[in-house]
C-alpha cells in the first residue's frame, strides 16, 4: 500500500507517491514511529530510486491491536493527518 499525493519537494520537484519505508512500534509503551518514504511516482519507487524526502512520524495515538494489520493501521493514522487526508490509496502487490 502506498498514498499518491502531489506534493512540492525541497528541491522543487513535483513527487506524489508516499510509501512508508520504516516502521518501529514499542508496544510497551504503545508508541510508533513512521517514516514515510516520497518518491517521484510508483515508477521511480518500483525502479529502485532512492526517497526525495523522508517524512517522520512519532505517535502515541496509534491503535495498538495485535489483531489487525500493523501496516495498514500506520496508513489509517496518516490519512488521519492533515497533510494526508485527501490522499488516494494506492494497493500494490509488494
Amino acid at each position: 500500500m502506498a498514498l499518491k499525493k502531489q506534493v512540492l519537494t525541497k528541491y522543487g520537484v513535483l513527487a506524489e507517491y508516499h510509501r512508508i519505508i520504516e516502521m518501529r512500534i514499542d508496544w510497551f509503551r504503545q508508541t510508533a514511529t513512521i517514516i514515510i518514504g516520497v518518491f517521484l511516482n510508483e515508477a521511480a519507487r518500483r525502479e529502485g530510486a532512492s526517497p526525495l524526502e523522508r517524512h517522520l512520524y512519532n505517535t502515541d495515538e496509534f491503535p495498538f491491536n495485535l489483531k489487525t494489520d500493523t501496516r495498514l493501521s500506520a496508513y489509517l493514522f496518516l490519512k488521519s493527518l492533515s497533510e494526508y487526508t485527501d490522499a488516494e490509496d494506492i494497493l500494490e502487490g509488494d
